[in-house]
């Protein structure tokens, strides 16, 4: 009984689009193929062009979540670069993901294992969170690093690459919607702590079952 969207282009592997297709819809799930064009979508199989797939719904681009892959490589002092403001490009995608995006979050890929980054930019993204920004912590690696829960306000993205918890991020977004964000991000009440913490357990359950 439940309703699963596809999303997908011209160009997509046919066999990873055709087989959790068919698999899906012979377990009673109703499946939606989107794509953000056209009737029909064309696969790539092998060596050469496929077979083209119905367009089920149209993506619309601009009711996509903005997630930023936030990518720790470099080493600060401690001392006045601790302050969020320090870390002028997470602050300034915030800003100009509250003038233009509804919906956007981060992904901050750290040091392997743990997903650490430095002071300044845990506490940006901790801004983003209390902004109405969830963020999603993980490990540099191509086969993801450990991540584990280390604060009940941010998403432990364990043994997943950017790139997948970035999908993933994407994706609870448009299901849970954004965290409720603090009237001053910069120090949030307890009450809009725990409320935050509320909403990103709800993310935290999908992320531990990728």
């Amino acid at each position: 009984g439940k309703t699963v969207a596809i999303l997908a282009t011209d160009g997509f592997e046919q066999s990873e689009l055709d087989r959790p297709l068919d698999a899906l819809r012979a377990q009673g799930a109703t499946v939606h193929v989107v794509a953000p064009h056209g009737e029909r979508i064309k696969g790539w199989s092998g060596s050469g062009w496929g077979h083209s797939v119905p367009v089920d719904r149209l993506l619309v681009p601009a009711a996509m979540p903005k997630v930023t892959l936030a990518k720790y490589a470099r080493y600060q002092p401690h001392g006045v670069e601790d302050l969020a403001e320090t870390d002028v490009e997470i602050m300034a995608r915030i800003q100009e993901n509250l003038h233009t995006n509804a919906l956007a979050g981060f992904v901050g890929e750290g040091a392997s294992p743990y997903g650490s980054m430095n002071r300044s930019t845990d506490n940006a993204m901790r801004y983003a969170t209390f902004s109405g920004m969830p963020i999603v912590r993980c490990g540099r690696g191509a086969t993801g690093g450990i991540a584990t829960k280390m604060e009940p306000t941010a998403i432990a993205g364990n043994n997943l690459t950017s790139t997948k918890a970035r999908i993933l991020l994407m994706a609870s977004m448009l299901k849970f919607g954004a965290p409720p964000p603090a009237k001053d991000p910069m120090n949030p009440t307890p009450d809009e702590v725990a409320a935050v913490a509320s909403k990103i357990a709800q993310y935290q359950e999908v992320f531990d079952s990728h």
